[in-house]
């Protein structure tokens, strides 16, 4: 129920942010580090710092806890791990290089 209510509102900041292309990907099926991937993209390092900025402080606002935060200084992608909430967020030019959803593909 809590992690309903947790990616909800990491979608609903998501999108009061202005992030684009926002997926969230079921991966309970899978043998991951976290059953559920957000991932959107940032338009800038500045915008994706906001990002990052909203989404930890809303998490800490629902006492789920952030566990680490990482490639916040290069700007280019960030993860943030909620343990089974994972967050990505990247630049345009990153998340077509890397293209994590299609790694997850499962047809």
């Amino acid at each position: 129920m809590i992690k309903n209510k947790f990616l909800k509102a990491v979608n609903d900041t998501a999108l009061r942010m202005k992030a684009e292309d926002i997926k969230v990907l079921d991966l309970g099926k899978f043998d991951t580090c976290g059953e559920y991937y957000i991932i959107m993209t940032a338009n800038s390092a500045p915008h994706m710092k906001a990002l990052v900025r909203e989404i930890s402080a809303m998490a800490k606002a629902l006492k789920i806890p952030v566990h680490h935060v990482e490639g916040l200084q290069a700007g280019r992608w960030v993860l943030i791990d909620c343990m089974d909430v994972i967050v990505h967020i990247f630049t345009k030019e990153e998340r077509g290089f890397y293209n994590i959803e299609r790694l997850w593909d499962s047809e």
